[in-house]
């Protein structure tokens, strides 16, 4: 019994110093908003069409790198659409890994944060389907990740991005994703 409650504590410890599951796949869908102006033209559309996929590497306790996919439609699935990369970097004041074990002899356990919050900011690139350009700029944003089960977890993420493009054009998007994060590859 001593035995058993050595190991307990030997994990315990290990638990406050070991990150198993930092990096994930992420994979959502939401809503959008986006305003563009070009010239003394202007436009804007709103739908909960927004898709995105994204993939993090941990290179800090607290810090991450991101790198993603994103579209966005003009109806649900289909009509005119607005695709392209994204990289960034994202602060997490608890530290990255909302999944985390640590084992010891057969023995292990698992811990699942219930909410771990984050800032990010990063660059962003859209391509518009019908007027053939490419717009860029900088986004700012922030999220929550949700523990769920040992290698799932999910996420509700914010962007907003100041996007430029050719002929002085102009875009600001908002961009609202939720959706479901893989841990263990």
């Amino acid at each position: 019994m001593k035995w058993l409650k050595f190991k307990i504590l030997i994990l315990i410890i290990l638990m406050l110093q070991v990150e198993a599951k930092a990096d994930g796949i992420y994979f959502g869908g939401g809503f959008y908003s986006l305003s563009a102006e070009v010239g003394n033209k202007s436009t804007s559309l709103s739908n909960p069409s927004a898709y995105s996929l994204s993939y993090t590497k941990s290179f800090f306790p607290q810090i991450s790198f991101e790198i993603g996919y994103s579209f966005l439609f003009e109806s649900l699935i289909g009509g005119d659409m607005s695709y392209g990369p994204q990289i960034g970097v994202r602060y997490y004041h608890y530290g990255t890994s909302t999944n985390s074990t640590a084992s010891l002899e057969g023995l292990s356990i698992h811990e699942v944060k219930s909410y771990n919050p984050y800032l990010s900011a990063g660059f962003s690139q859209k391509e518009f389907q019908s007027i053939k350009s490419s717009y860029s700029g900088f986004y700012l944003g922030g999220g929550v990740e949700m523990g769920w089960k040992k290698n799932l977890s999910l996420f509700s993420d914010f962007k907003y991005s100041q996007l430029s493009g050719p002929v002085q054009g102009k875009a600001n998007e908002l961009t609202i994703i939720v959706g479901i994060i893989y841990h263990d590859f």
